[in-house]
């Protein structure tokens, strides 16, 4: 089976010709250090119900008002492996994209999500090292400014460009 046929060579002009929404990645040799890219994401009480059902964490920290009203924060809190998600979805998706391969995370949780928090979370090459392994400094900031996850990733950046149409994913509905 041709592995590749899902692929498209990458051609400027075919992508000028090319009406459709196209997922293109970064190579390692397109990057340099100090490139950063940045998405945003609101994070919804559904969002959270949607994780936790998906994980399989149910800790009431993130559920259940009443239990988080008697913790330090008050209030329910995203979980963080949700929000450092933003950094696999960036990397995985845009910089560098499609073929990156995540090999190690270290990363430091300085501060609580909450439901309704917009979080920008920004990666920066900081270092490259043979062919395509990159180190990416990550970090997670909210709306009012302060760094609620910081760290780094290392990761093996596509050596070839891949365009393609994006993956369709089923629409998911909660029903309680």
């Amino acid at each position: 089976m041709n592995k590749t046929k899902n692929y498209v060579s990458y051609a400027p002009e075919f992508l000028e010709q090319s009406r459709i929404n196209l997922s293109i990645n970064v190579t390692a040799d397109e990057i340099a250090v100090g490139d950063k890219y940045s998405i945003k994401r609101f994070f919804t009480t559904q969002d959270i119900i949607m994780f936790a059902a998906v994980s399989g964490d149910l800790n009431p920290i993130h559920l259940d008002e009443a239990y988080a009203e008697g913790t330090r924060f008050k209030r329910p809190i995203v979980h963080g492996a949700f929000v450092m998600s933003l950094f696999s979805k960036l990397m995985g998706t845009e910089f560098p994209g499609l073929g990156t391969i995540l090999i190690k995370q270290s990363l430091e949780f300085k501060a609580p999500v909450y439901i309704g928090d917009t979080i920008t979370a920004i990666v920066e090459c900081v270092e490259k090292k043979g062919k395509a392994q990159l180190t990416m400094k990550c970090s997670a900031i909210n709306e009012k400014g302060s760094e609620v996850i910081s760290g780094t990733t290392i990761i093996l950046a596509p050596r070839v460009k891949i365009v393609r149409e994006p993956f369709k994913l089923p629409r998911v509905a909660i029903k309680q």
